[in-house]
């Protein structure tokens, strides 16, 4: 079968790769069985640079697909995971020499890219049968040189035969038991993962559900707070209220006090007037009593006078009797006067005593207004002092409450961010153990085909051999003819 052998360079230069924890990278090229990998690189700004050389030598035939495949290995904490794979046809892809940015694909970063560039380098043409001719021909030069019999090389045949069957069946059960035990590896590391990051994920419900429960708290003690803060409104306006009724009553005892100078003034008034008449009354007591004496004495006079000379009026008599009837009426209007300035004297002092008693009350009434009205404005105070620190307080604990709002908002966005990276490493982890058991299966197909393709060409060579065999009976059998030795 003809083919051609090539030998492909890859250069490749970086990696984009945005992965939110930290971690290194390798690159690895793989063809069939023959693989190759870089060093470890780390991680710059999701960027890995590489800038590393990888060769392999390719058998293609005509028209034959040879798939080659490039594939990006995280490791995290000493453990190896996929980060994306390059699927690509040498043959489609070699005649196209450059640079290349390639797709990841199945990449936990949807964006992720690997660059590289490329050589190829023809190393000839190049016959897979040719290998097997020369083995046939070294055997019969072999067989001509020792010459070995049938018996011989049955057995040689035989031996390579179950070598080989023994070497592919050792081979086999080693690649099945490494599969296999990383299988069990990688699923128990996948299990242990699963536990870890359901513990996170009740973790972080366990913190949500406490930072809900602590919102409530706080909304409750704010509602609580607003209905104190009304409670204390609503008795500020009616200590306002009954601070205006004071100073209404403040007014009226101001009006009090001016009517009470009035009464005062009008008492002095009243006392002097009181003091005036009182002196009038002693005046004209004493002029009522010597009237009186004046009378008595012209009486007795009138009856002497009238008694001696009862036929007989004279001038100086009836001048002296007017006189004293006119004294007499004096004194009746003098002691009606008196009478009266006797009763208004009364009447004005009652008046004093019921002014000085209203006096009194109004002055204990002020007292009592002052002191309520200083104990409301101390109230008044108190309740302003209080609603302003409840208003800060209520201030505080609404920022307070929106800091915790837009920190929960943030930590849920964080924490939804960090379960559905989870998730999706869950899910990834999930794919690579899917991956594993795909490619224990292929690679259980791919020994199985082996074995068959080795069976087969055992078979072959057995039949070349027993052909080869007849071929030198037939040779022995002429040499025996021509009587050669």
């Amino acid at each position: 079968m003809k083919a051609f052998r090539y030998q492909v360079t890859l250069n490749i230069s970086k990696v984009e790769l945005s992965v939110k924890f930290p971690c290194t990278l390798q690159v690895m090229w793989k063809r069939g069985l023959n693989k190759c990998l870089t060093r470890t690189k780390e991680k710059t700004r999701n960027i890995f640079i590489v800038n590393e050389v990888l060769t392999l030598d390719f058998n293609v035939g005509e028209n034959t697909q040879k798939k080659t495949h490039l594939i990006a290995l995280l490791n995290v904490d000493g453990q190896s995971k996929l980060a994306g794979v390059v699927n690509f046809n040498i043959n489609e892809t070699m005649p196209i020499e450059g640079q290349c940015a390639l797709d990841l694909e199945r990449s936990p970063d949807p964006n992720a890219k690997i660059y590289f560039t490329y050589q190829v380098l023809n190393l000839g043409e190049t016959d897979l049968s040719e290998s097997r001719a020369s083995e046939s021909f070294h055997q019969k030069t072999l067989a001509d040189s020792f010459g070995f019999d049938k018996e011989n090389l049955n057995q040689r045949i035989l031996s390579q035969k179950k070598s080989s069957t023994q070497q592919l069946s050792n081979y086999e059960a080693m690649l099945t038991k490494e599969l296999y035990e990383k299988s069990l590896k990688d699923l128990d590391q996948q299990k242990i993962k699963n536990t870890q990051l359901q513990d996170q994920i009740t973790l972080l419900t366990n913190e949500k559900s406490n930072y809900t429960e602590e919102l409530k708290k706080l909304k409750t003690q704010i509602i609580q707070l607003k209905n104190e803060n009304e409670y204390l409104e609503e008795q500020f306006e009616s200590q306002k209220q009954e601070i205006i009724k004071l100073k209404e009553n403040v007014q009226q005892i101001t009006q009090f006090q001016v009517q009470n100078e009035k009464l005062n003034h009008e008492i002095e008034n009243y006392k002097i007037q009181n003091s005036i008449l009182e002196n009038k009354y002693q005046q004209t007591f004493k002029k009522a009593k010597q009237l009186e004496e004046k009378v008595e004495f012209s009486h007795f006079n009138k009856i002497e006078r009238s008694t001696n000379t009862q036929f007989h009026e004279i001038p100086e008599y009836v001048e002296q009797n007017t006189t004293i009837a006119q004294l007499d009426d004096q004194v009746k209007e003098h002691t009606r006067k008196n009478d009266k300035l006797t009763y208004e004297l009364q009447f004005t002092s009652n008046k004093l005593k019921t002014l000085e008693q209203e006096l009194s009350q109004c002055k204990c009434q002020v007292v009592q207004y002052q002191t309520q009205s200083s104990q409301l404005k101390e109230q008044c105070n108190r309740f302003e002092t209080e609603n302003s620190k409840l208003k800060m307080l209520i201030k505080q604990l609404e920022q307070d409450l929106n800091n915790k709002d837009r920190v929960q908002s943030k930590s849920q966005t964080e924490y939804q961010k960090q379960v559905e990276s989870l998730k999706d490493q869950l899910k990834q982890n999930s794919e690579k153990l899917e991956q594993v058991n795909e490619k224990y299966r292929s690679a259980k197909e791919r020994i199985q085909k082996q074995n068959e393709i080795i069976e087969q060409q055992n078979d072959e060579l057995t039949l070349q051999n027993l052909t080869f065999l007849k071929e030198l009976q037939l040779i022995a059998k002429r040499q025996e003819q021509f009587g050669i030795v």
